[in-house]
């Protein structure tokens, strides 16, 4: 048994089996959210702990509404940790170091989005936003250098962003949801901005603007592959698969927790994974501590 971390609205008339994830509260009890928003059944059910029957009759489950969890296993435990935000290759090192953690990379809005709903314990943000919540203690941060990565030697001789609004580039990006893509719109809108030049026709002149890829590498492994000239990643990406790199700026990385789960064992292990920051970073180009509270 447990309670809904949030409401789950259905279609009544229709028999459904939601799939679930499985998270503690600050105070031990077990919260049930659903998984399916729209990513698709195959990766629901790999990110789900069980099911929960919704009858053709039930118009929604409300938020606090118990609910029985029929399992996928009898050996299925809620996660030490669970995380949701920004795909990011150091925090994937500091996961690396806590026992049993899960990790949604849905990207900085919907970890926000998450976390307002009171779902899970940390989430990662990426970029800017207009402070925190009030329910939310920041734990830990670092800076990351983003641009382009280009093929090894740059043989198309990208110079910048201005390169792919002026020549004929193909460019993969990444989903709207990842604080990287929020940061390369910001910095299209300064340069279309410089140039008094209309946003939205700058935007529409780069090949590949809206072809997208999930993974924070693989605009790059396109590239590496010879898929195209240039994409949006992370020096330290570039230099791992041997790909020349276009700097563009950097960007800040917030690690937040919710307030009422900061006592937690899996949070107070990342809490202890931050304090080896520097030493993390020193082994990912382009990244940089800030070990604030």
């Amino acid at each position: 048994r447990g309670r809904m971390a949030i409401e789950e609205r259905a279609e009544e008339g229709r028999h459904r089996l939601v799939p679930v994830g499985l998270v503690e509260d600050g105070a031990g009890g077990t919260l049930v959210y659903p998984v399916d928003k729209g990513s698709g059944a195959t990766t629901s059910l790999v990110e789900a702990d069980g099911i929960v029957e919704m009858d053709a009759d039930v118009a929604y489950l409300d938020t606090g509404e118990g609910v029985t969890v029929e399992l996928f296993s009898p050996d299925v435990r809620p996660p030490t940790l669970l995380g949701v935000g920004e795909d990011d290759p150091l925090l994937s090192r500091l996961l690396d170091r806590i026992d049993r953690p899960r990790y949604l990379a849905l990207g900085s809005r919907a970890g926000r989005r998450w976390l307002r709903d009171g779902v899970p314990d940390v989430v990662a943000v990426a970029g800017d936003f207009d402070g925190m919540d009030a329910d939310t203690t920041a734990i830990g941060g670092w800076t990351r250098e983003w641009g382009l990565v280009v093929p090894s030697g740059n043989p198309e001789n990208v110079a910048g962003l201005a390169d792919l609004v002026d020549r004929d580039l193909a460019f993969v990006n990444r989903p709207t949801a990842a604080g990287l893509r929020t940061s390369l719109s910001n910095a299209l809108a300064e340069l279309a901005d410089e140039r008094d030049a209309d946003r939205r026709e700058q935007v529409d002149a780069i090949d590949g603007f809206d072809f997208t890829l999930e993974a924070h590498e693989s605009p790059a492994r396109r590239v590496a592959a010879g898929g195209a000239d240039a994409g949006l990643g992370l020096r330290a990406t570039a230099e791992k698969l041997d790909c020349g790199f276009v700097p563009v700026d950097e960007e800040r990385v917030r690690v937040l927790a919710a307030a009422d789960r900061v006592e937690k064992p899996g949070v107070a292990a990342l809490d202890r994974a931050l304090d080896d920051l520097d030493e993390l970073c020193a082994n990912l180009p382009g990244f940089r501590a800030h070990r604030s509270r």
